[in-house]
């Protein structure tokens, strides 16, 4: 069976010096460099996220039908706007 090999592609960040010096603590806790390291961030961060054309206009739609039958009191709930004050517990 043949193996997929992966394009590497280089890329030079610009950092500011309390993030490189994080980014090269962690790579020495884990025990490689800080380009294996920030590369695995980048992975973890990004997740599986899809970057597709038109997909930005299918959220919206997806979020105008999931909020359209809340009133505008709960709207209100649901943005953090508070009605009354705070209440003793």
């Amino acid at each position: 069976m043949a193996t997929r090999k992966t394009a590497v592609r280089k890329l030079a960040l610009s950092l500011p010096a309390d993030v490189s010096a994080k980014l090269d603590h962690l790579a020495r806790v884990r025990r490689s460099t800080p380009a294996e390291t920030a590369a695995a961030l980048l992975r973890q961060a990004l997740g599986s996220e899809s970057f597709t054309p038109g997909a930005g206009k299918q959220h919206a739609d997806a979020w105008k039908r999931a909020f359209a039958p809340l009133t505008d009191d709960e709207m209100l709930l649901v943005d953090g706007i508070l009605l009354s004050g705070p209440v003793e517990q």
